[in-house]
């Protein structure tokens, strides 16, 4: 066996260095190969829907967005009423507005349809009603008002509103309205006599998904005496319905 000379050693070891240290410089880093395995970036990476919206819960909507509804309520006149002649009645109730998040306004109106019962009352020996049929007290009425809410991000939502309504009320009341010009003819209509009024909610919305939320709260009304009562009426109205916050 031929011996090695000794300056080839030397030589040898430094060609290997030099040969590891360019590996090692050529090698990406380790920060550049490796992420935090707990941050946002590396999670989206795995899943491309990290971070979306479960649709669990309501988020706290920008302002400017627009929200409306509507729902079906069961006024029920408060005070000295007989309660066999005024019976529970339904309210078809819709409103629109802009929800500025913690505040909104809106416009709103409806139909009431309370019952007058005089067979009723007659049967209960009322000595005032001896049985003229059962006819609603029509009640159509528009108005506006302001809101507040908490917009949170859990799945149910608190509200309060007021609004000052215009209300017009109509019983058995009808007119004769006669005109023309080349021919002559009437017409037979319900009187509907206006009074003012408020109102006032209190309820809760819950979040089903997208924008839609089921309504349920009570409502609280009156109307001043006006054309139509002679004194101030109040009434109490359960209601429930959907509303819709985009």
């Amino acid at each position: 066996m031929r011996p090695v000379p000794l300056f080839i050693l030397p030589l040898s070891l430094s060609t290997i260095l030099a040969s590891m240290t360019l590996a090692q410089d050529d090698a990406p880093a380790a920060s550049e190969e490796w992420e935090d395995f707990e941050s946002d970036s590396y999670k989206s990476k795995l899943d491309p829907a990290w971070g979306a919206s479960t649709g669990r819960g309501p988020e706290i909507y920008p302002p400017g967005m627009a929200y409306g509804g509507f729902d079906l309520g069961v006024p029920i006149l408060l005070g000295d009423v007989d309660r066999d002649l005024i019976r529970p009645g339904a309210d078809l109730h819709i409103q629109s507005g802009l929800d500025l998040g913690y505040v909104g306004f809106f416009l709103h109106g409806g139909f009431r349809f309370i019952p007058v019962d005089f067979d009723r009352a007659a049967d209960a020996q009322h000595p005032d009603y001896h049985g003229q049929g059962r006819d609603p007290l029509k009640n159509p009425y528009f108005g506006f008002g302001i809101r507040a809410q908490v917009p949170n991000h859990t799945l149910v939502m608190p509200y309060i509103s007021g609004s000052f309504d215009f209300d017009f009320w109509h019983f058995r009341d009808t007119t004769i309205s006669c005109g023309g010009y080349y021919y002559w003819w009437c017409v037979g209509h319900d009187v509907y006599e206006f009074t003012p009024g408020f109102s006032g909610r209190a309820g809760l919305a819950f979040h089903l998904g997208q924008c839609l939320y089921v309504d349920v709260g009570l409502n609280v009304s009156m109307s001043f005496k006006g054309d139509f009562f002679s004194n101030n009426q109040a009434w109490v109205e359960p209601f429930s319905g959907v509303m819709c916050r985009r």
